[in-house]
């Protein structure tokens, strides 16, 4: 009878740390949702932070037991990385709308984080709406001719990133 290595493979302890890090992010998104909030919290705002919970969480973890399983098979990490910029981006977008933004300004740190903030969710949904679209199931393109597509997605997406993040003028405040 042939013995089970029981070891852990460095890909899997990435992959679930990353999920755990997506998951630390998503429970301070969700705590300064709550918590700092400062006020009462209709329907509307506590649906739309489980529902982001949920979709963040279960997104992550999906891509958590993809890349463990399978580590060369690029669609669990795609998974993964999209799962934590969603929750980061949540998470700074949460904590700069309760704790940092004042009527008077922001310090340095309110303005950085809001910036992050805005540009962050591109960084899980650039790569989960157009790569892992041309990669499911097998983590391989469907033919040679897809290569450019893969590479216009890639590009579009940092294009997208730099004038989201670039663009000129003040830094906007969520509130």
């Amino acid at each position: 009878m042939r013995q089970r290595d029981t070891r852990l493979r460095p890909s899997t302890l990435l992959a679930w740390a990353l999920w755990a890090t997506t998951t630390a992010a998503l429970v301070a998104a969700f705590a300064y949702g709550f918590v700092g909030h400062g006020g009462p919290i209709d329907a509307w705002e506590i649906s739309t932070l489980v529902t982001f919970f949920l979709f963040v969480i279960a997104f992550s973890t999906v891509g958590a037991l993809v890349a463990s399983r399978e580590p060369r098979n690029p669609v669990g990490w795609i998974m993964c990385w999209s799962g934590l910029a969603y929750a980061v981006a949540g998470a700074v977008v949460s904590f700069a709308e309760n704790r940092i933004v004042s009527a008077a300004s922001l310090p340095a740190f309110g303005e950085v984080m809001i910036w992050i903030g805005g540009w962050a969710w591109i960084m899980g949904a650039g790569p989960a709406g157009t790569l892992l679209m041309l990669l499911f199931p097998n983590g391989k393109l469907p033919s040679r001719r897809f290569r450019p597509v893969a590479w216009l997605a890639v590009a579009g997406i940092l294009l997208i990133f730099a004038a989201i993040a670039f663009q000129p003028g003040p830094i906007q405040d969520y509130k």
